[in-house]
């Protein structure tokens, strides 16, 4: 039994329940009078877990009811699965004698004679409705509602039987009469209840099991070997039941006890056992746990993810901001390597200038002078002649030379070049001192003709060629 559910009968309206809690001894509890609709179950659910001190929070029933119906389907053979379950729905439709919708449950039967079969149970889906939000309202939850031929069904395995033999068990539930026949491996081959109680109708259970045997052989094709009772009252009946059916008749195995029932439906359960609460109801408190603990998990990943988000933004700015200021230095340092290139470079240049005037014979100043009237002599002027010599300590220079062939040739422009020319002696770093500075300006010359002129230029009106003008400069550096 499970020690954390209330189990419940409910046979035909009469109330019992069991309970045990913590290993203590069972608690049991039975309501006088009869329920006669679910529409007020919720009172009697609290009833019953206030008077056997229940403090759980599962309820299971074992139902009997005047709209529960039992039917064997023969059902095509290889057909398993969803397709078996689509082709049971369409035959509940048509096997319900109630207008309502059905909830229906199934567990395998014995094959007939034509195909593989099932036992079906069906029962109006508006009062398993009742019956669940009566649970609820009393805070409880529905989570088994097992049929009493269902729960008869596990003495099957019970009874001594050979192997391919059929046995009959009947057992008294308030009122009416509850009939499986199947073989010992538990397999039935039909359920059924009968409306008529052993008290006062013993001749008609009688009649109606001989009825029933009958039907599962001819459908079966095999004999029933026995026929076995259940029920409060059943050693009174036994051998007028033995007398009427013709068959052998004894008792059930299993020892009845005024609280059998709901026991039975305290016990955990096993697949196939023709519970009539759907999967879904029943694995909603599972379900509800895996969603909350897959929701936390979720929650703990996203949280997850947004730290590591921000983290890793972070972490990248940082990088750029890093990126940014290495780059700075980068071009700064650049910069540096540049300004110390070129203060090496002139290092390197004034290095030079050191060891040549350390390390070799300076340059003599005819040649230093020479360089310098390259730099300043007028573009006007060309030296035809330059004599330099030392005399007592001193440089004594005589420069000649005349006007660039190139040039217009005026007397104005020739003037202009020589007196540059003696400024830039004068006033140079030679500062030289001029003894003589002659400028003979010669005659005018023709001026060169335009391009497009073919005819060679004019001479002079006299016939003579024209004297080049030229200049002689003396003097002394010092």
């Amino acid at each position: 039994m499970n020690p954390t559910i209330l189990g419940l009968s409910c046979l035909h309206g009469q109330i019992k329940a069991v309970v045990i809690q913590d290993g203590s001894e069972p608690r049991s509890w039975s309501r006088a009078g009869v329920v006669d609709d679910f529409i007020d179950f919720a009172a009697v659910v609290r009833e019953a877990a206030e008077k056997t001190g229940y403090t759980g929070e599962e309820v299971a029933l074992v139902l009997t009811h005047p709209r529960l119906n039992n039917h064997i389907v023969e059902v095509p053979p290889a057909i398993k699965g969803r397709a078996l379950h689509h082709f049971l729905e369409r035959r509940v439709a048509l096997l319900k004698t109630f207008e309502e919708e059905a909830v229906w449950s199934q567990q395998p039967a014995l094959a007939t004679k034509d195909a593989d079969a099932v036992l079906v149970h069906l029962f109006p889906k508006v009062l398993l409705d009742q019956l669940t939000q009566g649970c609820q309202t009393a805070g409880l939850r529905l989570v088994r509602a097992l049929p009493a031929a269902m729960v008869l069904g596990g003495q099957l395995p019970g009874l001594p039987l050979a192997k391919e033999d059929l046995g009959l068990l009947a057992a008294q539930t308030a009122g009416v009469t509850t009939v499986i026949i199947g073989r010992q491996d538990g397999r039935i081959c039909l359920g059924r209840v009968l409306n008529e109680s052993w008290d006062d109708e013993v001749n008609r259970v009688a009649m109606d099991l001989t009825r029933t045997i009958g039907f599962a052989e001819q459908h079966t094709g095999t004999p029933v070997k026995g026929v076995w009772l259940f029920g409060p009252v059943v050693p009174d009946h036994l051998t007028e039941m033995q007398r009427l059916l013709k068959l052998p008749v004894a008792l059930s195995p299993i020892e009845f006890t005024d609280y059998y029932w709901a026991e039975q439906a305290a016990r955990p359960s096993v697949q196939g056992d023709g519970d009539l609460v759907s999967p879904v109801v029943r694995e909603a408190p599972r379900r509800g746990r895996l969603l909350w603990v897959t929701g936390a998990g979720l929650l703990v990943l996203l949280l997850a993810a947004l730290w590591s988000a921000g983290y890793f933004e972070w972490r990248r700015r940082d990088v750029l901001k890093t990126i940014v200021r290495l780059e700075a230095e980068a071009v700064r340092s650049r910069q540096i390597r540049t300004d110390w290139q070129q203060r090496r470079a002139d290092l390197e240049k004034k290095a030079d200038l050191v060891r040549i005037v350390l390390d070799e014979e300076p340059m003599p100043l005819a040649g230093w002078f020479l360089g310098y009237l390259s730099n300043v002599g007028p573009e006007a002027l060309r030296l035809t002649a330059l004599l330099m010599a030392p005399t007592n300590g001193l440089w004594s220079v005589r420069i000649a030379g005349g006007n660039q062939p190139t040039t217009s040739g005026s007397a104005m422009e020739f003037r202009e070049a020589f007196n540059e020319l003696t400024n830039s002696l004068a006033s140079g770093p030679f500062r030289m001192t001029l003894t003589l500075a002659t400028l003979d300006e010669g005659e005018e010359a023709t001026p060169n003709p335009p391009l497009e002129e073919e005819e060679p230029p004019m001479a002079p009106a006299n016939g003579q060629k024209p004297r080049p003008k030229g200049f002689v400069i003396e003097g002394i550096i010092r």
